[in-house]
């Protein structure tokens, strides 16, 4: 799956030079380590960075990466308020069985919040009106 959200990326972006793709493979081959703030922020700010962040490599003053960083930002400042301030899965889940239905309910309801919240964002940056 990776590999198809990396071709497809690459391709969006006509990213086609040796410096683009090793850029995009460091990005890819980073784990979510313990001290992750929350895998159910990360295609939230994947998502951002699609429509919004940079194509290429530059430096984190690039006004895109600036753009990008202030999107996700909102996301997070979004689901902190809504959750006890808290990003952090290993707390939300304090107690939880893994893999039980009280876990799987509160994971995907996360993760749809937080999907809704993207595509909020995005409609909202792109100009696109929304009816509910």
């Amino acid at each position: 799956m990776v590999r198809q959200i990396k071709s497809k990326i690459i391709n969006h972006h006509g990213q086609h030079n040796h410096q683009s793709q090793v850029s995009v493979k460091r990005h890819w081959s980073l784990k979510p380590s313990r001290s992750a703030k929350s895998l159910k922020m990360s295609p939230t700010v994947i998502a951002l960075g699609y429509f919004f962040g940079r194509s290429a490599p530059s430096t984190p003053a690039d006004p895109k990466s600036v753009n990008a960083i202030r999107l996700a930002g909102e996301a997070q400042k979004n689901f902190r308020d809504a959750h006890k301030g808290v990003l952090c899965c290993h707390v939300h889940i304090k107690g939880m069985e893994m893999g039980s239905e009280e876990h799987k309910s509160q994971c995907e309801g996360f993760t749809g919040e937080m999907a809704a919240k993207a595509a909020e964002i995005i409609a909202r940056e792109l100009n696109i009106e929304v009816r509910e």
